[in-house]
């Protein structure tokens, strides 16, 4: 067996003097429709929750795009710099480390943005 929705609607008949003189019902299985509303709300929210992660990898791309940048390019300029010019000469193997764990992040930020693009069909 299996559980039908039904709808029910009652109306009561009466004469003159107002005396019920009858009911009139109608029914309609209202299963397959509630089904599609079903269906429909679950599409719904499932492109709520596409949208909201867009909206967070549009956001995530300008907050640690720009920032990264700006590291790259003070790494790159102070990686630059003769070793000469340095007061601790041991900051040069911190300074390269910190420029490839900047520059790998970057890239991995950018392969996450350009994969949500190409799910949205903006890359090729």
């Amino acid at each position: 067996g299996r559980i039908a929705l039904i709808l029910v609607t009652a109306s009561v008949t009466r004469n003159a003097e107002g005396t019920t003189t009858g009911l009139i019902c109608l029914g309609a299985d209202m299963t397959a429709e509630c089904e599609r509303l079903t269906s429909e709300a679950q599409r719904a929210h499932v492109e709520a929750i596409n949208d909201s992660k867009d909206k967070f990898l549009a956001c995530m791309s300008h907050e640690m795009r720009t920032p990264l940048s700006a590291l790259i390019g003070l790494i790159q300029l102070i990686s630059a710099k003769p070793a000469a010019d340095w007061s601790h000469v041991s900051l040069q193997p911190l300074i390269a480390s910190a420029l490839r764990s900047a520059e790998h992040l970057y890239v991995l930020v950018c392969d996450v943005l350009d994969m949500s693009k190409v799910q949205h069909g903006k890359l090729s």
